[in-house]
């Protein structure tokens, strides 16, 4: 009985990391296309005003 239920365990471990993994690629594949999608619109009218003092970090939006 308890080597069976092990073995249930690790199946279900191996679909969950199965999961985990499907997960963190889809995630990653959504970034993407966000990031893509960003870039065409982000300053498409108003240039960015940066306030003295404020450094930018990559990725942050300016504060327009």
């Amino acid at each position: 009985m308890e080597q069976n239920q092990d073995q249930v365990l690790i199946r279900w471990l191996k679909q969950m990391s199965m999961y985990q993994m499907k997960l963190a690629k889809l995630k990653i594949e959504l970034d993407v296309e966000n990031s893509k999608r960003r870039k065409t619109y982000r300053f498409k009218n108003k240039p960015p005003v940066i306030k003295k003092g404020k450094k930018l970090v990559k990725g942050e939006r300016t504060t327009i």
